[in-house]
C-alpha cells in the first residue's frame, strides 16, 4: 500500500492512511504552518512574545518546519531575508505585536530593495484592548505602509 499525501481542504486535514487522523480540524496557527509548508518554507525565524505563542508552538510542533530563535526581531528579519536569498525561496520571520513588529522593518526594506520574497508575520492584541496606552500598542499599518504592495 502506498502512502498518500495529506490534503488540506477548508481548514480540514485529510490523511487517508491514518484512520485516527482522517478528519482533524486545524487551529489558525496550524493552518498557517500548513500553508507555509505548501509554499516550500522550511525555516521560520523569530523571537518570542505573548501575541505569537500559539503560532510558535505550532511551528515547533510541525515536522517540516524548523524554528530558528533570535534574540531580536531585527535579526529574525535579516536572517530570513538572507536565507531566502541563499536558498532561492520564501523567507519567513515572526515577531510579537508593537515594537517587535517595528523591528522587522530593516529586513523588509533590505528584502524589497533586493527583490527577495520575505513574509513577516506579527501578533496583534485583542481588538478590545487596542489604543489604551499599552506598551505593546502601535499602529503597524502606518509603520509598514511603505512596504504594502
Amino acid at each position: 500500500m502506498s502512502l498518500s499525501t495529506p490534503t488540506l481542504t477548508n481548514g480540514i486535514i485529510n490523511n487517508e492512511d491514518h484512520e485516527d487522523e482522517v478528519l482533524r480540524r486545524l487551529n489558525a496557527s496550524e493552518l498557517i504552518c500548513e500553508v507555509l509548508v505548501n509554499f516550500g518554507v522550511t525555516h521560520v525565524f523569530g523571537g518570542h512574545g505573548g501575541a505569537i505563542v500559539g503560532l510558535i508552538d505550532a511551528i515547533v510542533a510541525h515536522p517540516k518546519l524548523t524554528w530558528v530563535y533570535t534574540r531580536c526581531e531585527v535579526n529574525a528579519a535579516m536572517a530570513a531575508m538572507a536565507y531566502a536569498k541563499l536558498h532561492n525561496r520564501l523567507g519567513v520571520c515572526v515577531a510579537t505585536s508593537g515594537p517587535g513588529a517595528g523591528h522587522l522593518l530593516s529586513g523588509l526594506v533590505d528584502a524589497e530593495q533586493d527583490r527577495v520574497p520575505l513574509l513577516c508575520i506579527t501578533g496583534l492584541k485583542a481588538a478590545g484592548t487596542m489604543r489604551h496606552a499599552d506598551f505593546q500598542d502601535s499602529k503597524k499599518l502606518q509603520q509598514m505602509d511603505v512596504m504594502i504592495v
